[in-house]
């Protein structure tokens, strides 16, 4: 048994390495392109350069190129930072050598609210093969002793990633043919904050300043991979959609107009009204919500409510309704009567999930309902699995099970402690982030969140490597 290395969090930049790509060049949301322009064969877009005439191009004004950091397989003892070797090609009619990876934790978090203490997680080509607190790992496959919590990648299934320039268009209220994932950017600097924030997966939205916005696209946030290029068809009833300078200038019209091609049932309203396809609605007021629920069950279709936030006050149409409300993490000043319609929303057992700005505001949100009584289970789970559930790709990504993709994050304590940081995040078992400082060592891992409180100390992060299992 040779020594055990080991490999400190510091040890990494903190950012994947590059890998440029070549591809057809990028054309706006507002022309319509359809997804035949993209190349079939690969289910990862082609690189996109930056287009000097793009209005809005300050949103991204340092990208680099995300990709994979992955973990060597040509020996058991490598270094975590260590690129792959290329693998010798198997002979005519052998089966390709498996590339396997364990990963033994102090806790591993499923993501449904059950925990293992002391769990392994064995990964198989990029899914996860098995997990517990005694897995069987064949000898000779690497294994990394990672000390924190590990945890499945956030799945957020609304997101504001993309430059407003690409999400919206003032001149049409109506853009059933847009495909969002048309403005999907693999090298975003704003996606690399995300990976960086524990997000793992998230669902590339338009603005809600038209009436139909268009489908929206599920990614990865490492690696340039489009899950689901149709997940939703992006609606919109709040107040940014009426204007007065085109049709819709008022919430009757708004209406009216939504029913009426509904009821037409072509394209994508016929997709919806069939179950295909569902919907993502922006409604933040309380009338908003109302006509969102009211139009559903008209026409026959359900979803998920964007940025709802008083949804708590309206559980007389929203519990049991078969709707999942998304939350919208606003940051620290939120008012209390949203504070505490959220947290009532959350704590009725209905499904909640969250929407993606930024990191902080999302780590606030979520502390802001600790704080009120909502549970962590239930706090993970919307981040995680139902997550996953609404953005339609729930048997993917979003837990750590048999079969899913190894999208993972190690924290440094638990995942909702705001003294927590994430450590190393795998995106399909690739370390594809490792943060650039160490946290101090100060607590021993638990299973609960200690605090919702910043605090100047964190729970011990490093990893050490081990050699192969005997």
């Amino acid at each position: 048994m040779r020594a055990v290395e080991r490999v400190p969090a510091a040890a990494s930049t903190g950012r994947a390495l590059p890998q440029p790509a070549q591809g057809r060049r990028f054309v706006h949301l507002a022309s319509r392109t359809r997804l035949g322009d993209l190349d079939p064969a690969s289910a990862v877009l082609p690189h996109i350069p930056k287009d000097e005439s793009m209005i809005g191009q300050t949103f991204l004004q340092a990208p680099f190129l995300l990709a994979l950091l992955a973990l060597g397989t040509g020996t058991p003892e490598v270094a975590v930072d260590a690129p792959v070797t290329p693998a010798a090609e198997s002979p005519a009619g052998a089966p390709a050598a498996r590339e396997l990876l364990a990963l033994r934790a102090d806790v591993v978090h499923l993501g449904d609210g059950r925990t293992v203490e002391n769990g392994t997680v064995l990964i198989e080509d990029g899914r996860i093969r098995a997990v517990g607190a005694s897995v069987d790992v064949p000898s000779g496959t690497p294994t990394v002793q990672l000390h924190g919590h590990l945890a499945p990648g956030f799945v957020l299934p609304h997101s504001s990633l993309l430059p407003i320039a690409e999400r919206f268009d003032a001149t049409r209220g109506f853009l059933p043919d847009a495909a969002i994932v048309h403005a999907f950017r693999p090298e975003s600097d704003a996606l690399s904050k995300a990976l960086a924030a524990g997000v793992t997966t998230v669902v590339l939205a338009p603005t809600e300043g038209n009436v139909v916005g268009g489908v929206t696209g599920v990614v990865k946030t490492a690696g340039g991979r489009v899950l689901k290029r149709r997940a939703h068809l992006a609606l919109s009833m709040s107040n940014a959609a009426v204007d007065d300078r085109r049709f819709p200038t008022s919430f009757s019209g708004l209406t009216t107009e939504l029913r009426r091609l509904f009821t037409a049932g072509e394209g994508v309203y016929g997709e919806v009204k069939s179950g295909t396809l569902p919907v993502l609605v922006a409604a933040r007021e309380r009338h908003h919500v109302a006509r969102a629920v009211d139009l559903g069950a008209e026409m026959g279709f359900k979803g998920a409510l964007i940025g709802a936030a008083l949804a708590g006050e309206q559980l007389d149409i929203l519990d049991k309704s078969g709707w999942t409300v998304v939350f919208e993490t606003p940051g620290p000043n939120i008012n209390t009567r949203i504070q505490e319609a959220m947290a009532d929303y959350a704590k009725s057992g209905n499904p909640f999930a969250f929407s993606y700005v930024d990191a902080d505001g999302m780590r606030m949100a979520t502390a802001q309902l600790l704080r009120r009584g909502v549970s962590p289970d239930a706090v993970l789970r919307a981040l995680t699995v139902t997550g996953a559930q609404v953005a339609g790709v729930g048997g993917r990504v979003g837990q750590i099970e048999r079969g899913f993709d190894a999208d993972l994050v190690l924290w440094s304590g638990h995942p909702l402690e705001l003294s927590s940081a994430p450590v190393v995040v795998y995106v399909d078992g690739k370390a594809v982030h490792r943060a650039s400082t160490r946290p101090a060592s100060t607590r021993p891992a638990s299973t609960r969140p200690a605090s919702t409180r910043p605090a100047s100390t964190r729970a011990k992060a490093d990893t050490k490597h081990t050699g192969a299992n005997r």
